[in-house]
């Protein structure tokens, strides 16, 4: 599937030459490249004889996060877009209370558009998101428009396990084939903090959008109670995830 970013203007090229969204599997997270895979001897002596046996014989760690497909799955799917300038926010304090905040984004003084704008307060009434002190909720446009195939969306999501304390994107979900203006409204997490160009700050993910889902809520059959059965049986037997259960 060919999935096109482009510019949303000829001033806004100059983002996509120096900090280009990329498959999130070139975005991987410091602690994930960092971490041990661990081995299947490890964890089966950790987890049967013991810890302490494992120390004393030097076997390394067991199976880490990095070995857990679900992480994996989330860590490495669709595309991320990093930060294609630097955001600046630093606040003024009253009585170790915030009352006025000051913010500058470089990618304005690039292309002389403002990119870093704000939300009203009643539009966020009852979220748990950090704020200014007026209650405005910050948002960023993304300056390229992402060019899908007929029938797919798009769910952005602030990359979860990327583990930033700065700010965090709010999660939405876009008919891309329809639509391709795109801001992120985002929660400061970190009153004073820089965010440097390049930084991952959303993970895009394409999918075919689905028809009305039919939801349907009822008791198992004996036969898929069965299933289920022998699937965690092999599992605890072979302690094989799903991904090496015919292997």
């Amino acid at each position: 599937m060919d999935i096109t970013i482009i510019p949303k203007s000829k001033d806004r090229e100059k983002f996509l030459e120096l900090y280009p969204p990329k498959l999130s599997n070139e975005f991987l997270p410091e602690w994930y490249k960092n971490i041990e895979l661990g081995t299947e001897k490890a964890s089966w002596v950790r987890h049967h004889i013991g810890d302490d046996y494992a120390d004393k014989i030097n076997l390394g760690p067991g199976y880490t996060a990095k070995k857990c497909p679900a992480i994996q799955d989330a860590i490495t799917a669709g595309i991320t877009i990093p930060l294609w300038g630097k955001l600046y926010i630093g606040h003024e304090y009253e009585d170790d209370k915030p009352t006025n905040i000051f913010y500058a984004f470089t990618g304005d003084q690039f292309n002389n558009h403002q990119h870093v704008t704000t939300h009203e307060p009643y539009q966020i009434e009852g979220m748990d998101v950090g704020t200014r002190p007026d209650g405005r909720i910050l948002k960023i446009e993304l300056p390229y428009k992402i060019i899908v195939p007929d029938g797919y969306d798009i769910f952005y999501s602030d990359p979860f396990y990327h583990f930033r304390n700065d700010i965090r994107c709010l999660t939405g979900l876009v008919e891309a084939d329809k639509w391709g203006y795109v801001t992120f409204p985002f929660s400061i997490e970190n009153l004073d903090c820089v965010v440097e160009p390049g930084t991952p700050i959303v993970q895009a993910i394409i999918y075919k959008r689905e028809d009305k889902i039919n939801l349907i809520n009822r008791p198992g059959t004996d036969k898929e109670y069965k299933d289920i059965e022998l699937e965690m049986t092999k599992f605890y037997i072979q302690e094989k995830d799903y991904r090496k259960q015919n292997d």
